[in-house]
């Protein structure tokens, strides 16, 4: 009662209200006096969210304007916005969905695809913001990541880290899709041996790859390479002085300084008049060398590794004759990158002064030696003495291309054999996880209701682009590949998963040892989830130079 009626169409300021995002159906307007505002429910976004310079905008044109025109401008006014905006993703235009934000450019297709699905979906929404709950990681079980975790832990195969077998599959799954596939068989068990002899077996939680150090070596095929447990060096043992080769019961020293005589720090130049002054010159270089050498051999040390040095030789040659004369082992030109291996594989510890050099601070050994295998020299430190358990592996190829492919793959199936050590689980490869996840999710999301039914529906369309782009790249078809598959997870098969071998869909892809570790796949969804999160908690983009 007491309401006016509406203007007619000839009025000057009559428009209908715009479709509000929370109906489906049109509204009509009422009139307004020159001092209302708009209700709550048919607000805009942006004034429900508190954009309060727009608000006051317009209640300084109702004030100015009569009824008709304070109804249908602001509303012009919030079409135009909706077009342009650029400053919130749920008011964005035809080209919003921050598609001009390089902060959503790129980066992993899961990132983009659930974000996608949050903005197409979340179009009912007040803000962004009520979506980025659904993504969270909690411990709630009303979470969309927190439940994707929760299955995959529901449908994976736990194991022990003495099941070899068990490791292998995995690191070979890993090694499948590399150039250097067709040398699994030898590059599996390398990863799954050297990790297993780092570690202790019965107690382990995490595996430091620090302790396994790749060499590669050009020469040879990629069969020839070979696991050594202890040290690798590549450095040659100096011989030009006739000294040692092999030495068993080895005490190591690994000096930082040269043995050369002394220089000062500013340049200078000797001049020497009578023979007398360059004999005593040269006396006193052989008697500080000799010096220098005596204290090596009095904290009995037969092996002897120098640093290198950018500054001048680290030894010369009348350095070298002293130490063969000793009967001591040289290999020089240690690269300071290698320090830290060679203490943790031998015991040592790197000494920087001749006055410093002590039994206490040298390695041990049971035999250190210089082999040749494929045309190139290298030294090899076996039985060491020390607590941490280091892994050498040698790598060789016929060039330095071969040599990179292989040491990425090895380091990738080390990884994947960490991670089972991290988390004792395993899961089905070729899709079947995503897929178990998209179905449980659906299922799930028909029980709730608003914009967290909508958010976890997006979450479960966006993991079936996994199965859907194994099987575009298998060249299958991906339609009926995830069709067939939806069918089987439906049935009960939680393991059916995208086979190339058999050109379709296999109700049991583990059986083709298709597994792949718990952790990569959980840490997959946790982290991109809190990725979509973080961006859609974004309002402004503040561009710098």
């Amino acid at each position: 009662p007491g309401e006016k009626e509406l203007p007619t169409s000839k009025q000057r300021g009559t428009n209908k209200l715009s479709q509000h995002r929370h109906h489906h159906h049109r509204q009509t307007a009422q009139p307004l006096t020159a001092s209302t505002e708009y209700p709550p429910s048919i607000q805009p976004s942006y004034l429900q969210n508190g954009c309060r310079s727009t608000s006051r905008r317009w209640s300084q044109q109702c004030h100015l304007q009569g009824q008709g025109e304070a109804v249908g401008r602001p509303f012009r006014q919030h079409r135009r916005r909706q077009s342009s905006c650029r400053c919130r993703p749920d008011i964005a235009g035809p080209k919003g969905h921050g598609q001009d934000d390089p902060q959503r450019k790129g980066g992993d297709h899961h990132h983009q695809r659930w974000q996608h699905n949050v903005e197409e979906h979340g179009r009912h929404a007040s803000h962004s913001q009520d979506a980025c709950p659904t993504f969270q990681r909690p411990r709630c079980r009303s979470r969309a990541a927190a439940a994707a975790v929760k299955v995959l832990h529901e449908m994976s195969q736990p194991i022990a880290l003495t099941d070899t077998s068990s490791l292998l599959q995995a690191a070979n799954t890993s090694l499948s899709s590399k150039i250097v596939s067709q040398y699994s068989n030898l590059l599996g068990p390398m990863a799954v041996n050297a990790v297993t002899k780092t570690i202790d077996l019965k107690t382990a939680d995490n595996v430091d790859l620090r302790n396994i150090r790749i060499i590669k070596k050009v020469g040879g095929t990629i069969e020839d390479s070979e696991l050594v447990d202890g040290l690798v060096l590549t450095q040659p043992v100096i011989k030009s002085a006739g000294g040692p080769i092999r030495m068993e019961k080895a005490k190591i020293g690994l000096i930082q300084f040269q043995l050369s005589p002394p220089k000062p720090d500013m340049e200078n130049t000797i001049q020497v008049n009578d023979y007398r002054q360059m004999d005593k010159i040269v006396k006193e270089e052989r008697m500080y060398l000799l010096n220098m050498v005596k204290k090596i051999k009095k904290a009995k040390c037969n092996v002897l590794f120098i640093q290198k040095s950018i500054l001048r030789d680290a030894v010369n040659d009348l350095s070298l004759h002293f130490l063969q004369r000793l009967g001591i082992l040289v290999v020089k030109d240690i690269e300071r990158d290698e320090v830290e291996f060679i203490c943790k594989s031998t015991g040592c510890k790197p000494i920087a002064d001749i006055d410093s050099f002590t039994e206490d601070k040298l390695g041990s050994a049971d035999l250190v030696e210089e082999v040749q295998s494929s045309g190139s020299k290298m030294v090899k430190v076996t039985g060491c003495k020390s607590t941490g358990k280091t892994i050498s592996v040698v790598v060789r190829g016929a060039n330095a291309l071969i040599l990179d492919e292989a040491e990425r793959s090895l380091h990738d199936a080390l990884c994947v054999v960490r991670c089972l050590v991290k988390k004792k689980a395993l899961i089905a490869g070729g899709g079947a996880a995503e897929i178990e996840i998209a179905a449980q999710l659906n299922k799930q999301a028909r029980a709730l209701t608003g914009t967290e039914a909508i958010c976890w529906k997006a979450f479960a369309d966006a993991m079936e682009v996994i199965p859907t782009t194994l099987a575009e790249n298998a060249g299958l078809n991906s339609i009926k590949v995830v069709t067939a598959l939806r069918h089987k997870h439906e049935m009960g098969e939680k393991n059916a998963g995208v086979s190339i071998k058999s050109g379709g869909v296999n109700s049991d892809i583990s059986k083709e040892n298709v597994l792949q570790p718990l952790l990569v796949s959980t840490s997959a969804i946790e982290l991109a989830a809190e990725t979509v999160k973080m961006i859609l908690r974004i309002d402004d983009i503040a561009l710098s130079r």
